[in-house]
């Protein structure tokens, strides 16, 4: 199977959601994001099946005058799980 963020990308496209790439100087990055009227959200794509849990905070993208809403780390797993306050382990088929 494969699993990347060129994959990911495909099944948003397939449904016209646009999509964004986001990496600043200090290396933060989301691997895809996207912006609806309530805020920016954030996604990370992971081949794994467990997060780390500490390893993901999105609050540098706080510096973008809208609200951060809740992230996503997209895996393989088959279950929601949530990572920390703001952040959940979502399920590939779930997209």
């Amino acid at each position: 199977m494969v699993f990347d963020q060129k994959y990911i990308g495909m099944l948003f496209w397939s449904k016209i959601v646009p999509l964004y790439c986001y990496r600043d100087k200090d290396q933060k990055e989301a691997d895809l994001i996207f912006e609806t009227v309530e805020g920016i959200v954030p996604l990370e794509i992971q081949k794994g099946i467990n997060p780390v849990s500490s390893s993901f905070n999105f609050r540098f993208l706080e510096k973008y005058k809208k609200p951060v809403l809740t992230g996503f780390v997209i895996a393989c797993r088959d279950n929601l799980l949530p990572i920390n306050d703001s952040v959940w382990c979502c399920p590939i088929a779930a997209i």
